[in-house]
């Protein structure tokens, strides 16, 4: 069966887990993101002079891919800071799930963004 834009564009295809994070008191929906909010995630991980920017790096992601149950974000891009915020051992568990559902891992973007040259990867998430 050939599909059509509607077809296309209505398909629920975003990968979703919904993680227990009892030190919230809840649950919590993680999805995949979109190839959109993909693109727009590789500038917040380099700093002015296109350098790899490791400074909440789990959190800046997290934002991205914690959803409401009809899939719309809860944070904006400017509440990463509050999130960092929170224990790093929920972050660093959320964030492990983001990076399984989303194919591009954040290293991948690191390198992809870098300077000319420049090699260096992020270093984990994890404390």
């Amino acid at each position: 069966m050939l599909l059509d834009k509607n077809s296309i564009l209505s398909a629920k295809d975003l990968k979703r887990e919904t993680v227990p994070c009892p030190e919230w008191g809840g649950d919590i929906i993680i999805q995949e993101i979109s190839a959109l909010d993909r693109d727009r995630l590789w500038p917040a991980l380099v700093d002015g002079e296109g350098k790899n920017d490791p400074i909440n790096l789990a959190s800046k992601v997290l934002v991205r891919c914690i959803v409401a149950e009809d899939g719309t974000r809860i944070f904006c891009d400017a509440e990463a800071d509050d999130l960092g915020k929170k224990s790093s051992e929920v972050i660093n568990r959320l964030f492990k799930v983001a990076e399984r559902l989303n194919t591009l891992t954040v290293q991948d973007a690191a390198i992809k963004n870098s300077a000319p040259g420049q090699n260096d990867s992020l270093p984990s998430a994890s404390v």
